[in-house]
């Protein structure tokens, strides 16, 4: 179902969850970290974004690649179902 990025529930946890680590930052890192938010959401908060399940956690512990390719996925505690289309391919090239 697709939305605003600004009003999916995921945007809004990950800017609340920014938010919270701001002050343990400092004054420069913590207004950087804030300013990109802002940025984000001022540049692309009116996007349509598709949204989809999210696994959350790709780290090579929650893979397994099988004989035939094939991948085993599990650890879905930190899986979401309203994150951006792209958000875990995102996290998993990063990683």
């Amino acid at each position: 179902c697709p939305s605003r990025l600004r009003n999916c529930a995921s945007w809004r946890r990950m800017r609340e969850q920014a938010g919270d680590c701001i002050p343990a930052l400092g004054p420069q890192a913590g207004n950087t970290v804030a300013r990109a938010m802002d940025w984000v959401e001022d540049t692309w908060g009116n996007e349509t974004v598709g949204l989809g399940q999210s696994h959350g956690d790709w780290i090579p512990p929650n893979i397994s690649v099988l004989a035939d390719g094939n991948c085993n996925i599990w650890d879905w505690e930190r899986g979401d179902p309203d994150v951006p289309l792209g958000a875990d391919t995102m996290q998993f090239v990063l990683f």
